[in-house]
């Protein structure tokens, strides 16, 4: 079975084989829509395009929520569109919203090492992770002074988990620079790192709040431990409860944490839209 050139449906019935079966040989990426979402019909031909370009590296499908509402329910989908990189049949990445199709193919590329040669990939101008800090880093080396490519730099850094060389770059930038939105999304990344530096694992974390509801480091740390496994309303909902239960905790830290996840994630995406309108009422 290889990819086909548009992302292809896959049903209950199909499911197993095209898509848990099929990861154990490439990464599938699995579209959850519906007819009557907008941004679902926005990203479509993105992902078509996605499909032809990365033939026989990554397989593309989708699935129709309303047609397949247990695949939708077992797969925990609350939003639309949802999109999921399965591989080694567990899921890899994620992301929800009609993303754009430059941020897509990045995070295709963290994942897919022959991307940079997929078909019409250099002609989508698409770089992989790696090209893309190579190139920023020969350009700051070239130009130092150059804000732009420092701010730029800095949030790849973050990106790759370099946080505290990201950190010492946008600190050495101008004042205008560090209000940027890329140097909010910098200390985004940060914000999220320190929480994970001393962190145990995701089953300890569940299992402390499990004992205790109220612990409120434990909910802290496992909100970004799930987000930086991509679970990204897992996360907002931890956060939101421990802005419930206590908001003023270390220093309003589940409030700080939700606007870091909002950088990261993006104006545009709908998650943000959402825990940003129930973290608002929440404040009141």
């Amino acid at each position: 079975m290889t990819a086909t050139a548009t992302a292809r449906p896959v049903t209950a019935e199909t499911f197993a084989q095209e898509v848990v079966q099929r990861s154990m040989e490439v990464p599938v990426l699995v579209d959850f829509w519906a007819d009557w979402c907008g941004p679902c019909k926005t990203l479509s031909p993105i992902l078509d395009r996605l499909a032809a370009d990365y033939a026989g590296v990554l397989d593309v499908v989708k699935v129709n929520v309303d047609e397949e509402p247990m695949i939708a329910q077992q797969l925990g989908i609350r939003s639309l569109p949802t999109v999921k990189l399965i591989f080694q049949g567990r899921i890899a990445d994620e992301f929800v919203g009609a993303q754009p199709e430059a941020q897509i193919r990045e995070m295709l590329a963290r994942h897919l090492p022959d991307a940079a040669g997929a078909p019409g990939a250099a002609g989508a101008d698409a770089e992989t992770a790696e090209d893309r800090l190579a190139r920023l880093e020969a350009a700051h080396q070239a130009k130092p002074e150059d804000a732009d490519t420092s701010l730029e730099l800095a949030e790849v850094l973050a990106m790759h988990g370099d946080t505290a060389r990201a950190s010492d770059l946008l600190a050495s930038l101008p004042v205008d620079a560090q209000t940027k939105d890329g140097a909010e999304r910098v200390r985004a990344y940060v914000l999220f790192a320190d929480a994970l530096g001393d962190a145990p694992e995701r089953a300890t974390l569940e299992q402390r709040l499990t004992d205790n509801a109220d612990d409120h480091r434990a909910r802290q740390q496992l909100a970004a431990r799930l987000f930086s496994e991509g679970q990204h309303e897992a996360a907002l909902e931890q956060l939101l409860e421990l802005l419930a239960r206590d908001r003023s905790f270390d220093e309003a830290i589940a409030r700080r944490s939700l606007v870091a996840a909002f950088n990261i994630l993006g104006t545009g995406s709908e998650l943000t839209g959402r825990y940003r309108r129930r973290m608002s009422s929440l404040l009141l």
